[in-house]
């Protein structure tokens, strides 16, 4: 019975834990850059290395594939599942685990929740330690990582609502509205240009720079981001024609 109870975020914790108790930063719930088609449970760097983390509650071939899909882009990748699981890997299965250079974290995830011991009794990395794969994509999972991965949501979460390169982009789009209501997307984008008093040089009014964004140009950002505001999609922002121009204002009442 207390096996059924055990959902993903149990086996990740221990995970989680273990990685930054021996020097990794961690991020959970790490979509990828092209288009955030696949998350990963958890991904952890320590100076140049990467390690990829999916955890789950059983261990099947689909499992491991979806680590191997990860190891393109990480130093090391690895599954963790419940610590039965690594006991009874057999001969064949575990011959496959190596011949992909992957890891197998065997976590007690039920001696976790109860509290009270050390996490390196908790995680055992030792039989089925990953493979470096050095010619890893590192530099392309790192450019889908920020600080809010870290916290925003637990790794094994269900709901798959992951901090996003989008997320960001709109709470960005949201702070610069805020501090410049009436502004136009294209100013939001590629900076508002000074507005200067009669009299003024630029350097009294500065102009606010763009926003940070995830899309690969100002015009695609611009396109596209009219679109998801239109339809409701960015979160207390929104469109206001006036005279010929569309400028952005927080929602009444929204204090982004």
């Amino acid at each position: 019975m207390a096996r059924a109870r055990l959902a993903e975020v149990d086996v990740a914790a221990p995970v989680v834990a273990w990685l930054r108790a021996g020097g990794w930063d961690v991020y959970q719930e790490v979509r990828n850059g092209k288009g955030g088609e696949r998350s990963c449970d958890l991904v952890a760097t320590r100076g140049p290395l990467v390690w990829a983390v999916e955890a789950k509650v059983r261990l099947c071939v689909e499992v491991l594939e979806q680590a191997h899909w990860w190891r393109q882009y990480a130093h090391y990748a690895s599954v963790a599942v419940p610590y039965h699981y690594l006991m009874a890997l057999g001969p064949a299965f575990g011959h496959l685990v190596r011949a992909w250079g992957l890891g197998i974290f065997g976590v007690r995830p039920m001696e976790a929740l109860c509290g009270g011991t050390a996490i390196d009794k908790l995680v055992d990395n030792m039989h089925y330690p990953p493979r470096l794969h050095r010619r890893g994509l590192a530099v392309h999972l790192r450019r889908w990582l920020c600080e809010e991965q870290k916290t925003f949501l637990a790794a094994g979460s269900p709901c798959g609502g992951g901090w996003t390169p989008f997320k960001d982009t709109c709470r960005n789009l949201a702070q610069f509205v805020r501090e410049h209501p009436g502004c136009t997307l294209k100013e939001a984008i590629g900076g508002r240009p000074a507005v200067l008093g009669e009299g003024d040089t630029p350097h009294c009014h500065p102009a606010a720079p763009g926003i940070r964004h995830h899309y690969r140009t100002e015009a695609t950002a611009i396109s596209s981001l009219r679109t998801w505001i239109q339809e409701g999609k960015v979160p207390g922002v929104r469109l206001v024609l006036e005279g010929r121009a569309l400028r952005l204002y927080l929602m009444e009442g929204d204090n982004v």
